[in-house]
C-alpha cells in the first residue's frame, strides 16, 4: 500500500511539474521571429518615426546629438540614409546601436523597407 501511496505521489507531482512548464503562448513561443512583421503598410510617420523616437532620438537630437548625427525629423533621417550612416549603424553587430543592442528583427526590415520604397515622408 505504501509503494503505491508513493508511486501515485510521484506520478501526480511529476505530472504537475511537467504541465507547469507547458506554454503555448504564440507570441512567447515566436518572440524572436519576424512572422508577426507587418512589412506591407510601412510608412514613415506610422512606422519609421516610432522606431526612431524609441530607439534613436534620446541620443541624436538637440543642439550636440552624439556623432553629429541629429534625427528629430523625416529630412535628417533621409540624410543619415543618404550618407550611409542610418542602416549600416542599425545593422553593425561589432558596434550596434543603440548601444544597448541591436533593433529587433522586425524594424530592422521595416527601415530596409522603407529605405528601399525612396523613404517616403507619408
Amino acid at each position: 500500500m505504501k509503494r503505491k501511496i508513493k508511486f501515485l505521489s510521484i506520478t501526480l507531482v511529476s505530472f504537475l511539474l511537467l504541465n507547469a512548464c507547458y506554454d503555448d503562448n504564440e507570441e512567447t513561443l515566436y518572440r524572436f521571429t519576424t512572422a508577426n512583421c507587418d512589412l506591407s503598410n510601412v510608412t514613415y510617420n506610422q512606422t519609421i518615426a516610432p522606431i526612431i523616437q524609441s530607439k534613436c532620438v534620446s541620443c541624436h537630437s538637440g543642439t550636440t546629438p552624439n556623432g553629429n548625427l541629429n534625427l528629430e525629423n523625416h529630412t535628417q533621417v533621409v540624410t543619415a540614409v543618404n550618407s550611409k550612416s542610418l542602416y549600416q549603424r542599425i545593422t553593425n553587430t561589432a558596434n550596434p546601436m543603440p548601444p544597448s543592442g541591436l533593433m529587433d528583427e522586425c524594424s530592422i526590415k521595416q527601415i530596409k523597407k522603407w529605405i528601399d520604397s525612396g523613404m517616403p515622408n507619408n
